[in-house]
């Protein structure tokens, strides 16, 4: 993905994931995790003095115990013009932040 706001959803049912960019399906798992959601992101490190890789800045985060369907991905997916988008901060603001 080039640098910018973008929503990302993944909608888990009937033994499958799809997920979802901007509103619109782009992929499906043949999977679906049944255990309760501990972190979001990427895996946590598996050993003592691994990191895990940063994937940038979540503004919003959201978890609904009821499968959303497609015009409901779009709806959120649009709710916020896109001129009222957060932007990105700069890489150095996010470097400064890792090292904390």
């Amino acid at each position: 993905l080039s640098k910018g706001w973008f929503h990302l959803a993944a909608v888990a049912s009937g033994g499958t994931t799809t997920f979802f960019l901007n509103g619109l399906p782009i992929g499906v798992a043949d999977a679906q995790s049944e255990e309760p959601l501990y972190f979001v992101g990427n895996v946590p490190p598996l050993f003592l003095g691994e990191s895990a890789q940063p994937f940038g800045v979540i503004a919003d985060f959201r978890a609904f115990a009821r499968e959303v369907d497609e015009g409901g991905i779009w709806a959120l997916a649009h709710m916020v013009p896109e001129s009222a988008r957060p932007t990105l901060p700069s890489a150095d603001a996010i470097a400064d932040y890792q090292r904390v």
